[in-house]
């Protein structure tokens, strides 16, 4: 009996000193494991960030891309069309509840005389002549031939019919812009 209390001692202690091997052997095993799925976790987290953030980037792009058209097309339906085929639908309301043309600092009607100067009237927001100007400085034949002026920064709106001697140039309001439409689209 006292052999058997021996041995039984003895593989208690054996059995837990196995124990204490094991999860000594173990525990480092699950802490690398651990290690690693989080590293992979962090990995996909930080992948679906990018996709997420290009995403954004990209509908803000798309939606700034649309807004400059609908400038574009107010301007051309108002100004620059000759045919009431031209008309296109009305635009929406651009977020911040502002309309394209009152993204305009200034319209400017330009037509090519025919010595090739440039006659220049500024024109309200209704489509009234206003005052006859000397063309700035950075307003020659050649920036009438672009869409984008990125310098003043303006678009350059184009008669659909012929001749090809006027054009509608839409300096843009980049204060109204940058503080009431960008915050929308960002916001978005």
């Amino acid at each position: 009996s006292i052999a058997m209390g021996t041995l039984g001692a003895w593989l208690a202690r054996r059995g837990t000193v196995l124990l204490v091997v094991a999860i000594g052997l173990l525990l480092p095993a699950l802490a690398l494991l651990q290690y690693r799925w989080t590293g992979e976790l962090t990995q996909l987290e930080q992948l679906r960030a990018r996709n997420n953030l290009s995403a954004a980037a990209q509908q803000f792009s798309t939606q700034f891309d649309a807004m400059l058209a609908g400038i574009y097309t107010a301007f051309h339906d108002r100004f620059a069309g000759e045919d009431a085929a031209d008309a296109h639908a009305p635009l929406p309301v651009l977020p911040g509840g502002v309309r394209h043309e009152e993204l305009a600092r200034q319209v400017l009607v330009v037509e090519r005389r025919p010595d090739g100067t440039l006659a220049v009237h500024e024109m309200d927001a209704d489509g009234r002549a206003g005052r006859t100007l000397t063309p700035p400085d950075w307003l020659d034949a050649r920036v009438l031939d672009q869409t984008l002026l990125d310098d003043v920064p303006a678009l350059v709106v184009r008669r659909t019919s012929a001749p090809q001697n006027r054009w509608v140039v839409v300096v843009l309001d980049l204060d109204r812009i940058v503080n009431d439409v960008l915050p929308a689209l960002l916001a978005g």
